[in-house]
């Protein structure tokens, strides 16, 4: 479980009107993802629902990323870039869904000009 991320606990009932009193009282743990969803069309036509990552929390991420770069200034170049790919990878890893690839293009060219 990640402890950092905010979550809310909803009644996970089987079918829908049955009221927290009848039958299963069990709930499930519904996170609250980094992207805002928002609808559009697919390459079809179609419609589907996009997400886009939230320019406020990427903000952050790009300055944590700077402070951290300016921490390992003297550091071998090899080892900063280590570091930066696996940054900016297990941004991608958390962050690349349909619908998200052109503020996960941003954000590289962003970290780029860091």
């Amino acid at each position: 479980m990640h402890e950092n991320r905010e979550t809310s606990e909803v009644p996970a009932t089987k079918h829908y009107g049955r009221t927290a009193g009848e039958g299963s009282s069990r709930t499930a743990r519904v996170y609250t993802y980094e992207e805002s969803h928002i609808s559009g069309k697919n390459g079809k036509g179609y419609f589907t629902v996009k997400r886009k990552t939230i320019r406020k929390r990427m903000r952050g991420r790009l300055q944590q990323i700077k402070q951290q770069l300016r921490k390992r200034m003297h550091d071998p170049v090899p080892h900063t870039g280590e570091w930066l790919k696996s940054v900016v990878q297990g941004y991608f890893n958390y962050h690349a869904v349909p619908g998200n690839m052109d503020s996960l293009r941003v954000f590289r060219a962003r970290v780029t000009r860091l």
